[in-house]
Order: structure tokens, then C-alpha cells, then sequence
């Protein structure tokens, strides 16, 4: 079981109850100068066990839920020293001198012990003739400790208060001493919010991550007049890539020998290109991760990037909320330290949100990025406690997967990402990080350091197009029959030799047949056409208007009118052509729907009689036939649209 709250508290608690056997000897044979710098260092060092078990998560979520981003850090830093020397009594020594100095730390061990109610617990655990002692001890430390303590000194006032009460009004004997009652309160605490639970934040976290990536709406196909989703680990296969790589002098035997059987030419050939020192090598991205903790993928448009990190975020999250194992099963990555918090962005948001803040970029670091986390996924209304995404990257418990560094359009910005990005890894190292981007885009400053290994995704082979187009063909017929069967399957099995047929016996279409994009492209055009196009940009043609409904149109199907305006396939493609070259021509791969709206209302403006307001309904209708029925311009986010693949808006853009 993952260490977490609940534990932690009962842990705690077991302690106290053994150290409540001998309270004084067991605080005097610690070393510690403070009984509450003692009872501090009981509490804080479970994490440090845990850790020291590999359960890096689990102690990052439990820490994250109580304590304050500054504080969390200096905490989580001091059980990471403890974790790696797990001596108590060096560790009591190094917490007072720490809180005798910091503020922030005085503060966040003053949450924790709060939450776990530690001094209470401490005083039901001690006999009854020990428990004023407890009391009466903290009450002169904390006396002597500057801000920070606010909570604790509280909860020791309260308790001292009611052994006044108990010995008699204004006087009370403690330990054998007269001690006269004065408790000063500098305004009552303001009213708390009820706190986030970790584990089912957690649990509602990975929930929705796996909500957001385990379906691929199908462009194109629709069941009852919607789009149809697959399930992505049905149809998803391991990518293959080439990465660069150096070649040692012990290993140059072994290269000339497998050159020898690979390349053409004599051995000295061979020789002069080994002594270049690079060869490429041919390794799945799952091999590549196993090797990289910090990894940049580069592929050509519609490789699969972004539905390689998908499927990441989806194995992470499935292992972590209730299928531990999975990630090793899945991607070969074994061991507690890869059992780790997913967490997918696209750069492209968090650049918008760095030139929308304007800030100076003279600046930047690591907190931009982890103050945006927060931001992106509050704006989802996914509620997470204090320091959630902070305690797990400090715990090195995280997968970060930063999508399209490519789609950030403007070259300083995207510089400017790349550099707060090699920022956050330094800041965070421990942690696992995959980055994609188009191979055109990853260019000078833009490309990452801080240790970040390159691959490149391959063209799909032949085992791997017959391997998708199965996949592919019998995830469609499932979803579209809504369930499995002998039946649907013996379906399936059919389109997808029909398909591989038609794909290999035309030589141009095996040439396209490269990448998951291309192959849904052709997979699309032959459902509705018997014979696939030849030419690129035919396909492409193909593919639109099967997305703008002409198949359906041509079958009779309904559903794509606007009010009081007939539209067929080559209209709406027409509307979009113009929206695909002004966003071209800017470097957007998104549009604001107030500007979307915009310039539909021009263009509608002339099938409207010169009436505006017309103009304007019948754009705000087609935006969201478009969306609702093509997924071709997807809605990205709350009034943020962009075209389903960049490779279709710059299609459309060049024919405007």
C-alpha cells in the first residue's frame, strides 16, 4: 500500500505511545535540546523511511497536502538528507538548528504537527502524572521561538488553559511549581477552509487525466449522427525511433562487424566512418525512455508525438490509481520509482499564458512553470491541495510530458520556453521528462540541454502498418457497433484486408502510408471511396471533404444545414480556407473565437443579404456544426479553437 495521510498519522501515533513509556529518557537520549524539536523530528521522519523504501509519490502527495509551497520544499529537502543517513539523532540536530532559523520551515512544521494533531496525541499517550510536564515544557520552548509556530502554540495554550482551570483560577501547579496564567491571543485565526483530502484529490486527478486520454474521437465517422471515439490503447502500437549515438573504442569491433553486415563497401570504408564516432541506432521509444529519464522526441507532422504522450500520461495514471505493475508491463520501466504522477501540458498554452502575462523574461525560472500547472489545471476545475504538483516533482516522483515545443510559433518565445524549461529540470532533476516537437522546430536556442537525449520517430514499416490498420479497422467496428463480437471482429478483420490491399497494390499510396496521421487518412477515404487517390494533396483533398460530410451528403444523410443556408462540402471548406491562411500567415495554431466569429460574420456576410446580425448566428452555427460534426476545428479550450491537425490547416491554407 502507497505511504500516504493515514498512515502517516498512525505511524506517528505508534511512536508517540512507545516513546510515552519513557518520555524524559527517550527525549534525553535522543539528543534533542527542545521536546518540541524531538516530537518534530518523530513526526517528520516516517517520510524519511518511506522514502528510504522507494515510495517517493506517497510522500510527496502526504507532504503536499498539508504543507506551504516554500516550507514543503525546505521539508522535503531535509527528509531527502535523512532518507540517505537515517540516524534520528543527527536528524533532531539538524531540524532545531533549521527551525531556529527559518521561518518557513517553523511554519510548515507547524501545519504538519496541526494536522496530525501531534501535541495532543503526545499528551493522551503520556501517563496522567507526565501529561502537564508535556504541556507546561512546550509552553516556556515555544515562548522562546520567534513567528511561525502560531498553530502549536495554540493548541498548547488551550491545553495549558484547562490545567489552570483544573488547579484553580489565575494559579497553577505544574511539575511542582507555581506558575501564574498569562496568555496573550493576537486576534482570533482567520476562518479555515475545509481541507482537500491528498488521496482523493489524487484519485480525482488521475481520474481525469485518464478521462482526457483514453478515447480518440474519429474524424470522419459517426454513429447516430456523433462522432465515434476508440478506446487509444486499442489501437495504439510502440513507435520506433533512431537516435545518435557515440560510439566507444571498446565497442568498435562489435559496430564494424554489424556495418559489415548492414553497409555496402570494404572495411576501411567502414573504418573512416566509425571514426566519426556516431552511428545511428534503430530502438522502440519505450527502449529509448528505459535509457533517458530526460528525453526530446522528434518526428514529421502527424507521427504520433502527441498520442505517444497520451498513452504515457494514461499508463501512469492507470498504475497509479489502480493498476500498479502497469508501467512496467506496458513500457518496460519496472520498480517503485516509476510508479509517478502524470503530468501532460501542451507548451503552446503555457507560452500563450507567458505573453498574455507579459512578464520579464529576465525573469523566468522554474516557478512560472509550476505556478502555471496549477493555474491550467484549476482552470479545469480540478481541485488539488497546496503544493500538489510542487510535493511530487520534489519527491522526484513525476513524469512531466510537455507537448509541441514546435507550436509555440514565435521563435523567441519559443526560445524563451525551451530556457524555462531546462530551468524546471534543473530545479526538479529527479523526475522523469519527454518533450515533443516537430523535427523543423527544434532548431538553435530552441533545443534543450540539461541532458536531454534526442529521438527521432520512424516511418512506419511494413509489420507496423499492417499492425495499425488492424488495430485501427477492428477498434472502428467495435465502437460502432458499441460492443465485441465473433461477428464484429470477422467485419473488422475484412476491412482491414481490403484496405491493406488497396494500400499495396498501389505503389504512390504504400509511399504515403508512412505515420498514424497519413495511414487514418487513407483508412477514411477508402470506407467511402473505392479507389484511394494517388497524389498527397488529393488525399488530403479526399480526407476533407469525407470530414465536411460530403459522403454523408451524397448518401442523403442530414444534418449539416444551416438555418435558412445549404451548404455542401466544397462551401464549408471554402469558409475555412481564408480562417487556415490568416492563422498561417501569423504562425497561430489556435484562434480566439471572438476573432473566429469575426471573420465568419465577413464571410457570411455576403450569403446574408449585407445583414450583420444574420451573419453573425450563421457563423456561431457553423463553428459549432463544424466542431461538433467534422472535428476539424476542435474547440481546445474555454473560447480557443484550432484545426483537429496542423497538417490540415496548412493544407487549407494553401489552397486559399
Amino acid at each position: 500500500m502507497p505511504f500516504n495521510l493515514t498512515e502517516w498519522a498512525a505511524e506517528v501515533k505508534e511512536r508517540l505511545q512507545t516513546w510515552a513509556q519513557a518520555p524524559k529518557d527517550a527525549w534525553r537520549n535522543a539528543g534533542a535540546h527542545t521536546l518540541f524539536g524531538f516530537l518534530a523530528t518523530m513526526t517528520l521522519f516516517p517520510l524519511a523511511e518511506a522514502l528510504a523504501r522507494g515510495d517517493a509519490m506517497g510522500v510527496g502527495m502526504a507532504l503536499g497536502g498539508i504543507a506551504s509551497a516554500v516550507g514543503g520544499d525546505l521539508v522535503a529537502g531535509m527528509v531527502q538528507r535523512w532518507k540517505d543517513h537515517p540516524d534520528e539523532k543527527t536528524a533532531v540536530r539538524e531540524l532545531e538548528a533549521a527551525l531556529a532559523e527559518s521561518q518557513e520551515l517553523r511554519e510548515a512544521v507547524d501545519a504538519l504537527l496541526a494536522e496530525l494533531d501531534v501535541v495532543r496525541e503526545a499528551r493522551q499517550a503520556l501517563p496522567e502524572a507526565e501529561q502537564d510536564w508535556l504541556v507546561q515544557q512546550l509552553q516556556e520552548e515555544l515562548a522562546a521561538y520567534p513567528a511561525g509556530l502560531e498553530r502549536t502554540t495554540t493548541v498548547v495554550g488551550d491545553l495549558y488553559e484547562e490545567i489552570v482551570v483544573k488547579e484553580g483560577a489565575g494559579v497553577g501547579v505544574i511539575g511542582g511549581r507555581q506558575h501564574h496564567v498569562e496568555i496573550h491571543i493576537h486576534g482570533q485565526p482567520p476562518a479555515k477552509k475545509a481541507p482537500v483530502d491528498p488521496r482523493r484529490a489524487l484519485h480525482a486527478y488521475l481520474t481525469h487525466v485518464i478521462d482526457s486520454t483514453q478515447h480518440l474521437r474519429l474524424q470522419g465517422i459517426r454513429s447516430a449522427g456523433e462522432l465515434v471515439s476508440i478506446d487509444l490503447e486499442e489501437v495504439y502500437i510502440t513507435l520506433d525511433a533512431v537516435q545518435k549515438r557515440t560510439v566507444k573504442p571498446d565497442e568498435m569491433d562489435a559496430e564494424l562487424a554489424r556495418l559489415g553486415a548492414r553497409v555496402p563497401g570494404d572495411k576501411s570504408w567502414r573504418q573512416d566512418m566509425l571514426r566519426q564516432r556516431e552511428v545511428e541506432v534503430v530502438l522502440s521509444v519505450n527502449e529509448a525512455l528505459a535509457d533517458h529519464p530526460r528525453l526530446v522526441i522528434l518526428g514529421a507532422p502527424g507521427s504520433g508525438k502527441t498520442t505517444f504522450l497520451n498513452y504515457l500520461a494514461l499508463t501512469y495514471a492507470r498504475d497509479l490509481r489502480d493498476r500498479p505493475g502497469l508501467v512496467g508491463e506496458r513500457l518496460g520501466l519496472a520498480g517503485k520509482t516509476e510508479r509517478r504522477l502524470p503530468i501532460l501540458l501542451p507548451l503552446r498554452d503555457f507560452a500563450r499564458h507567458l505573453s498574455a502575462t507579459r512578464e520579464d523574461a529576465g525573469l523566468d525560472g522554474p516557478r512560472f512553470l509550476l505556478d502555471y500547472l496549477t493555474d491550467y489545471f484549476a482552470a479545469q476545475e480540478i481541485t488539488l491541495p497546496k503544493g500538489f504538483f510542487r510535493s511530487a516533482l520534489e519527491a522526484g516522483g513525476a513524469a512531466v510530458l510537455l507537448d509541441g515545443l514546435d507550436e509555440v510559433a514565435a521563435p523567441d518565445l519559443r526560445r524563451r520556453v525551451a530556457r524555462i524549461v531546462e530551468a524546471f529540470t534543473r530545479r526538479y532533476p529527479a523526475n522523469r521528462y519527454v518533450v515533443t516537437s516537430r523535427i523543423v522546430g527544434y532548431q538553435g536556442a530552441a533545443r534543450l540541454g540539461e541532458g536531454y537525449f534526442l529521438a527521432t520517430v520512424r516511418d512506419f514499416d511494413r509489420a507496423a502498418v499492417e499492425r495499425f490498420v488492424r488495430n485501427w479497422s477492428t477498434a472502428v467496428e467495435v465502437a460502432l457497433a458499441g460492443r465485441r463480437s465473433p461477428t464484429i471482429e470477422r467485419r473488422a478483420a475484412g476491412q482491414a484486408e481490403g484496405l491493406l490491399a488497396a494500400i499495396q497494390d498501389n505503389e504512390r499510396v504504400r509511399e504515403l502510408a508512412v505515420n498514424p496521421l497519413l495511414l487514418t487518412v487513407i483508412a477514411l477515404v477508402h470506407r467511402y471511396r473505392a479507389k484511394l487517390p494517388e497524389r498527397r494533396a488529393e488525399l488530403y483533398e479526399e480526407c476533407i471533404e469525407v470530414l465536411l460530410g460530403y459522403w454523408d451528403e451524397a448518401r442523403g444523410v442530414r444534418g449539416y444545414a444551416l438555418p435558412g443556408l445549404a451548404l455542401d462540402a466544397g462551401d464549408k471548406r471554402s469558409l475555412l480556407e481564408p480562417i487556415a491562411f490568416w492563422m498561417q500567415e501569423r504562425a497561430l495554431r489556435e484562434i480566439d473565437k471572438e476573432m473566429l466569429l469575426r471573420q465568419l460574420c465577413d464571410l457570411f456576410l455576403p450569403l446574408s443579404g449585407d445583414d450583420r446580425r444574420l451573419a453573425g448566428k450563421r457563423g456561431e452555427a457553423f463553428v459549432a456544426i463544424i466542431n461538433a460534426r467534422s472535428g476539424l476545428l476542435q474547440e481546445r479550450g474555454l473560447g480557443v479553437y484550432s484545426f483537429s491537425h496542423l497538417t490540415f490547416q496548412e493544407y487549407l491554407a494553401a489552397r486559399a
